[in-house]
């Protein structure tokens, strides 16, 4: 037997919960889930911590994010408006993440909805770039 994850939604598809059951198979896991639960209905899908592709279904199941039966995928919770799913079931951002993260400070990078665009925050907390993804270089704010 091993740990695996499990995960179980309500009746819209919505993750409430991600547990580990000791099984050695999917079904057994969900068995298990379902008599800790004593509840018989409830919707539980093995959900894989390091998911990558169709046969781990994507993603890691995450509360809040769903679970897509036709596609038989985990998708987190969409981040930002703009952001649309790939064909792997994740979000991406209108404008590709910065490929160089090289400024004359060190910063974090992060996503301005309002501007749809990554900047970069220094260290104090302030904005001092924006990123160009025609150049691909930081332009100072």
């Amino acid at each position: 037997m091993a740990d695996k994850y499990f995960a179980i939604m309500d009746s819209n598809n919505v993750v409430t919960s991600v547990e580990i059951m000791n099984a050695d198979t999917e079904n057994e896991g969900i068995q298990k889930v379902r008599n800790n639960h004593n509840n018989q209905d409830l919707i539980v899908k093995e959900t894989w911590p390091n998911a990558s592709g169709s046969e781990q279904r994507y993603n890691f199941a995450s509360i809040g994010g769903t679970w897509d039966p036709n596609n038989n995928a985990f998708i987190t919770s969409q981040p930002f408006s703009s952001y649309t799913l790939d064909s792997n079931y994740r979000w991406e951002a209108p404008v590709a993440y910065p490929s160089n993260k090289e400024y004359s400070e060190s910063i974090a990078v992060s996503w301005n909805e309002s501007n749809q665009r990554w900047e970069g925050t220094n260290q104090s907390g302030n904005i001092v770039a924006a990123w160009d993804p025609f150049t691909f270089t930081w332009n100072s704010i």
